[in-house]
């Protein structure tokens, strides 16, 4: 989670210079971002649960 506040951060500080965004403005892309990263490594987790519940080999997970 660390990288991708760093992330964020940095793609804030170059909104900012390139698209003349309000602080308002990059403050909600930055926390659509960050739930977009949630939703996304919760749905990961259940796939992966769902896999091993149902005996999916491992080579067919990746």
């Amino acid at each position: 989670m660390e990288k991708v506040s760093e992330l964020l951060n940095e793609m804030e500080r170059k909104s900012r210079i390139n698209l003349n965004m309000t602080d308002s403005e990059v403050k909600d892309l930055k926390n659509l971002a960050l739930w977009q990263h949630q939703e996304s490594t919760k749905l990961l987790q259940r796939l992966e649960r769902y896999a091993q519940q149902n005996d999916v080999p491992q080579n067919w997970r990746n």
